[in-house]
């Protein structure tokens, strides 16, 4: 089993630490498995199924800072879909999901709510994953990392392959290295924080 530390932006430690790297290489090793929990709850449901049920490597990612735990959604080690009866899909992973949530919570006062995907097993993704996705015409995907090679491009190439003929947007690190700075203001700068996902989602609406 493979923790990894630090998974995503963390800020001051400098460009060299920036957790950005390690799904988009970690996932194309064959029978490797993924997870990338959104807070403490999910973190011990995976760290718990990693050590006690997986069999091979099991990887579990996790950020610098504290819990992003979203309270109305239940923890789990798959997956979480909430249906919010939109034509648009939001799709995310990790940390980063808080801030689409945010996003998705503040459309929602102003009478436009896209459903949202979370992702707890980023690799291999589920059968599951793909049913729900392909059913959307419009799919935004947030990722805190870079963007070839990352899960947001293995899943838009794979429904392209398989006929789709929506909208795919991905949200994500161009292959660059990531400046130094607190993590907020870097979230912000790349557009992973939720006010720049909210504008995002309202000029694809």
């Amino acid at each position: 089993m493979l923790c990894v530390d630090r998974a995503g932006i963390v800020g001051e430690d400098g460009e060299t630490h920036q957790g950005v790297f390690d799904v988009a290489f970690l996932s194309h090793i064959p029978n490797v498995k993924i997870y990338a929990p959104e807070g403490y709850d999910e973190a011990r449901l995976c760290l718990g199924k990693a050590v006690n049920q997986d069999s091979g490597v099991s990887v579990v990612r996790y950020p610098r800072g504290g819990d992003t735990k979203i309270h109305s959604l239940v923890p789990s080690t798959q997956m979480h879909y909430v249906d919010n009866h939109s034509t648009m899909l939001v799709v995310s992973y990790g940390r980063v999901f808080s801030n689409c949530f945010e996003a998705a919570e503040n459309l929602k006062k102003q009478g436009h709510q896209p459903s949202l995907l979370k992702i707890t097993q980023i690799a291999p993704l589920e059968q599951t994953i793909f049913d729900i996705a392909k059913s959307y015409e419009k799919i935004i995907f947030v990722e805190e990392g870079i963007k070839t090679g990352g899960i947001a491009q293995q899943l838009s190439t794979a429904l392209i392959t398989a006929g789709y003929k929506g909208d795919f947007k991905i949200i994500a690190i161009d292959n660059t290295f990531v400046k130094q700075g607190d993590v907020a203001s870097v979230l912000t700068d790349l557009r992973l924080d939720a006010k720049s996902i909210e504008k995002f989602i309202i000029q694809e609406m």
